[in-house]
């Protein structure tokens, strides 16, 4: 069965693992989107270039959404899985009575409100696929059980992205569709530059991650419509 799946944020990390490993299965058409191009993300589009389309869009950006959708929609009149991975974080050093309105609002505009307009855009092709399913990538931090005390900037957008995920759950339910988030687990990206050094806490990498989100949120037969779980497939506390 043909799959067509959209992927946010493709450039690097867990993104770019995500299409990478979709590109595989002959039987997907995997669309990316990315606000910054790079050699490797080029590379597979070459080397992919009937079934990986990347489209430039940054989600922070009102139009940026609705012009990038509207060569999605030339590209695809349908889609069956939609992956919500763009994400942001300014304060990974501050302490809450340090944080600024402006940090506050970026991480809102890339974490919250970013997937929010996607997913409004998004609809009227997922409506058309068969699969039906949003997977929205949270974080740990958006958890009020299990968030030890830091970033508040990142944590309150990832927490918000939670009832974004709870209320379009809900909404959608008796259309079919499954909207889930998912912690990517603690991971060595680009945006976590202390995971690689020496002594670092515990932590995966990028593949790990990736195959986790594909194997136990995308590709898996259980019902996780309004669920919160981890990459592994454990259900992880709101």
């Amino acid at each position: 069965m043909k799959k067509t799946i959209l992927v946010t944020g493709c450039n690097r990390g867990i993104g770019f693992c995500l299409i990478q490993k979709l590109i595989k299965d002959v039987n997907n058409i995997v669309i990316g989107t990315t606000r910054s191009n790079t050699s490797a993300l080029s590379d597979l589009k070459e080397a992919n270039h009937d079934r990986l389309h990347i489209i430039e869009m940054d989600v922070g950006i009102e139009k940026s959404i609705t012009d990038a959708f509207l060569k999605i929609s030339n590209l695809s009149t349908s889609l069956d899985v939609l992956i919500n991975n763009a994400g942001y974080a300014p304060d990974k050093t501050k302490k809450g009575e340090n944080v600024s309105r402006s940090d506050m609002m970026d991480a809102f505009e890339i974490n919250t409100l970013g997937p929010l307009l996607v997913i409004q855009q998004s609809l009227p092709l997922l409506r058309n696929g068969l699969m039906k399913k949003i997977i929205n990538i949270s974080s740990l931090l958006g958890s009020h059980a299990m968030n030890p005390g830091r970033q508040i900037a990142y944590s309150t957008a990832k927490c918000a992205l939670g009832m974004i995920t709870s209320v379009f759950a809900k909404e959608l339910e008796s259309e079919g569709f499954a909207i889930v988030a998912v912690h990517p687990g603690t991971v060595a990206t680009d945006m976590r530059p202390d995971l690689k050094l020496p002594g670092a806490m515990p932590h995966i990498q990028p593949e790990e991650s990736a195959d986790g989100i594909l194997n136990n949120a995308v590709f898996t037969k259980e019902n996780l419509n309004g669920r919160f779980i981890t990459w592994n497939g454990e259900t992880m506390a709101w």
